[in-house]
């Protein structure tokens, strides 16, 4: 049994200013979209969950998506389960989609049992990757409803869930390219 325990302080710093909620917009792709995501190997608390610059790329010619989410319904949790010296991480998003339309409901039908990794922007600034290759995050939970009264909002309610913990990606959605694949020509080889 390892007795060695890596620890250090947590300070609160009264000048960061931290608010709640996510961005209206959330990336995504297929789990098998993606020829890397670099998980972290370091023990430290922040380095632990951190995927740097360049620690996630995608198989040539495919790319992100993105779903506009209904604004200030949504939130990203992790959380434990199990019992006690057995706890696991998961992550839940819980986002909604506005107006029930055959769009929505076709992407609904597309992804439900789809493998997916979800690119998500806090309020703060921060960008969460939900899932990776090994364990995904999946569509968990759908209910879609075109509301009672004309006042009502037409909305869908979706729930994603990845058994895994969140891992915060240290630069921007735009940073994530498509590698490898043929560039176009004999002469000039393959694209790295």
């Amino acid at each position: 049994m390892n007795t060695d325990i890596f620890i250090e302080d947590l300070p609160y710093c009264p000048q960061n200013k931290a608010v709640g909620g996510i961005s209206t917009r959330v990336w995504y792709a297929p789990a098998n979209y993606f020829s890397k995501i670099a998980l972290p190997a370091a023990s430290g608390f922040s380095s632990s969950r951190v995927i740097e610059r360049k620690g996630i790329s995608l198989y040539g010619h495919k790319s992100l998506s993105y779903i506009d989410l209904f604004i200030n319904q949504n939130s990203l949790t992790e959380k434990t389960s199990g019992s006690i010296k057995r706890w696991k991480l998961s992550t839940e998003l819980k986002a909604s989609i506005l107006e029930l339309n055959a769009r929505n409901t076709g992407f609904i039908s597309k992804v439900k049992n789809e493998a997916l990794i979800l690119l998500i922007p806090d309020a703060n600034g921060r960008l969460w990757v939900m899932g990776n290759k090994k364990n995904a995050a999946y569509l968990s939970n759908y209910e879609g409803n075109t509301g009672e009264q004309y006042e009502d909002d037409s909305i869908l309610n979706l729930t994603f869930t990845a058994n895994t913990a969140l891992y915060l990606y240290n630069a921007d959605v735009s940073d994530i390219r498509a590698v490898g694949g043929f560039s176009g020509g004999y002469n000039t080889g393959f694209r790295i």
